[in-house]
Formats: structure tokens, sequence, C-alpha cells
């Protein structure tokens, strides 16, 4: 399996996410050790169907869903769109959040506020795909 060049810190991202899943640790996910809302994906991770996730299995899993959800799948041409914006002065990557803002205004008095707010607890999921969700 090939899995695709990412950022040092990225990939370590993902390896934490995978040692912290790994209970045992063993260098092997299998499905009791994972937390409930996580079990409903093992099948797909598991591509090799061998019973059990393996490290280059998880990383290229979120790796490609990391990928696939920040690609904007809506016309958002009216809009600049700022991504990543940090939070927390010196917090984790997931503390960030996006913006799209409306290139021409109708007016200068503010504009409403939506918030698209991602509930995994900063241990599982991203924001990513929360622009499209707000789209609609």
């Amino acid at each position: 399996m090939i899995v695709p060049a990412k950022s040092v810190a990225q990939q370590s991202l993902h390896e934490k996410f995978f040692s912290d899943l790994d209970g045992n640790k063993d260098g092997k996910i299998f499905k009791p050790e994972l937390p409930q809302n996580l079990k409903r994906n093992f099948d797909r991770i598991d591509v090799d169907n061998n019973g059990y996730i393996s490290i280059i299995e998880h990383v290229a899993f979120f790796s490609r869903n990391i990928d696939a959800h920040k690609k904007l799948t809506k016309d958002w041409s009216g809009f600049k769109i700022v991504r990543d914006i940090s939070y927390v002065g010196e917090g984790h990557d997931r503390q960030s959040l996006d913006l799209a803002l409306p290139i021409k205004r109708k007016s200068n008095t503010p504009l409403p506020v939506i918030a698209f707010i991602h509930g995994g607890a900063w241990r599982a999921g991203s924001k990513n795909g929360g622009l499209n969700q707000l789209y609609e």
C-alpha cells in the first residue's frame, strides 16, 4: 500500500491518534479497542480484512479523509475562504476555524454569523466539512 507523503506534523498527529486508540500497544487496533463512535468505520479502514487496523491503514484512511474534506464541493466563487485560523494562541492544530467572507457586499452593515461546530471533542473527526454543510 502506498501512503501519500504528508507533513511531519500531520503524520505525527495521525500516529499519536493511532497510539491513543491502540489500548494494548501491540501496533494493531482491534474493533473492541475503538470507542463506539469509531467502530462503524472499522471495515472501511481495515482494507486487507485481516481483523485489525494497522498504522499504515490508519494513516492512509485519515490522510485521505482530511484531503477529501478540505475540498469545497459547492460553488464558493462569491466568497474569500480563509482556512485554519487559530483561536488558541499556541493551541492544537484542531483548535482553528475557517471563514467564508463575501467578496461583494451589498452594504456596510454588520453581517450575520453562522457557525458550524464540530462535536468531536478534539478527539475524532474534523471541522473540514463544515463549510459545505453550511452552504445550503
